[in-house]
């Protein structure tokens, strides 16, 4: 497979600021584009052929993406760790979707501010989700190298995906994306994607940060024991754009998989997911 016979789809993308670690907490608080990650990484979703993106951060700058290259992003909305008023951010979710565009909500890490996702905190807002079909990206499993100096009360514990099921429990029709394969979780995981037919999982980070054999290793784990239906490609990009061919490249690559479920895994689960038509228009 080569990357111009297929439009891929990117269901995990940053909108990357300056200073966006202490913008990660409080993102409807005005943050600055950072020039750099927002050209280069329009730059490798031309040259690998990836025609959307979901992407999240701070509200105004992932509203500043979309306009500057409109009809490549689809944007999702953040919450603030914790929500101060679990009510009055419900409303500006409402709002955000109804005026601003908005799509679904997360990658939410509320981890960084040492809370599970299970904190009822949050409840309000995957009601909302759930009434309006709008899926939920959760960050689960990894952090990034010597990540207390950033998030001093963020647990990787907290990021076990079987914290999702008090979740399901009380909306069991919340369409669930867990991040990053969640591993070191990846059986627990997998369980998941077992078990309940309205989660999914991501393949970000994992398929460029701990190596290609590593993450072939998981991908056939989880391939083996539930198939490629519900696993979606992601780059997770943050301020390294020159990763997300690496990502690309390790599910083309993977011997284990059939052009079919290359395929299925780089857009078109994602497209059935967020109710994508293809359509061929000129670029």
């Amino acid at each position: 497979m080569t990357t111009d016979q297929f439009e891929i789809i990117d269901v995990h993308l940053h909108a990357w600021c300056i200073s966006q670690m202490e913008t990660l907490n409080q993102p409807h608080k005005p943050a600055v584009l950072d020039e750099k990650v927002f050209n280069d990484t329009l730059a490798q979703m031309d040259q690998l052929n990836i025609r959307y993106g979901v992407l999240s951060g701070a509200d105004n700058v992932t509203l500043e993406w979309c306009r500057r290259a409109p009809g490549r992003f689809i944007p999702s909305w953040d919450a603030s760790i914790p929500p101060s008023d679990p009510g009055e951010e419900a409303v500006l979710f409402t709002e955000a979707l109804e005026t601003q565009g908005f799509r679904g909500m997360g990658e939410l890490v509320m981890q960084a501010g040492g809370l599970a996702p299970n904190d009822e905190r949050f409840f309000p807002l995957y009601r909302i989700c759930q009434e309006r079909r709008l899926p939920v990206f959760f960050h689960t499993g990894l952090n990034g190298p010597d990540w207390p100096r950033y998030w001093p009360s963020f647990r990787v514990s907290l990021c076990n995906p079987l914290l999702l099921e008090d979740v399901i429990a009380a909306f069991p029709d919340l369409v669930i994306v867990m991040a990053h394969m969640s591993y070191p979780f990846t059986e627990q995981a997998t369980y998941m994607l077992l078990s309940h037919s309205n989660v999914y999982m991501d393949v970000a980070t994992v398929n460029w940060y701990i190596g290609r054999a590593g993450f072939h290793r998981l991908l056939r784990q989880v391939v083996e024991t539930v198939g490629v239906d519900k696993i979606l490609f992601g780059s997770d990009q943050m301020n390294v754009p020159q990763m997300i061919p690496v990502g690309v490249r390790a599910i083309q690559e993977a011997p284990f998989l059939s052009e079919e479920d290359k395929r299925k895994i780089l857009g078109d689960n994602a497209r059935k997911l967020l109710g994508i038509t293809v359509i061929a228009e000129p670029r």
